[in-house]
């Protein structure tokens, strides 16, 4: 297997801060919003809504409060930094009036977090 790195405080900061060197940020849980984001930073012409081809029909499978528990250890910078990415994604969008304006105040899906 390859070698376990050391990540650290420092390099979520770091990596937060790299997140604001790119103009666009977009979701996959959030696809069509994210791609009208990205039509109108960069004055694409939207195309016909995408389709939604090869999605899985099958839910996603429970896991145990234990097994959860560990992957949320094993990755709180990763959520942490994906959590502060959605927060910007939701800035532009807000900035942008690209809100669903059904229900301007519900985030796009993310990954679930210890304690919330």
């Amino acid at each position: 297997g390859s070698p376990r790195l050391d990540i650290d405080e420092t390099n979520l900061e770091q990596a937060k801060a790299n997140l604001h060197f790119f103009e666009f940020l977009g979701f996959v849980e959030d696809f069509e919003v994210s791609l009208r984001l990205f039509n109108r930073l960069f004055d694409i012409e939207s195309p016909a809504p995408a389709p939604k081809v090869n999605v899985n029909p099958d839910p996603a499978p429970v896991l145990s409060d234990p097994v959860l528990g560990a992957l949320q250890d094993r990755g709180r910078f990763d959520l942490e930094l994906y959590a502060y990415a959605e927060r910007l994604y939701r800035a532009k969008l807000a900035a942008l009036e690209l809100l669903d304006s059904n229900d301007p105040d519900t985030p796009p899906p993310s990954i679930p977090v210890a304690g919330s």
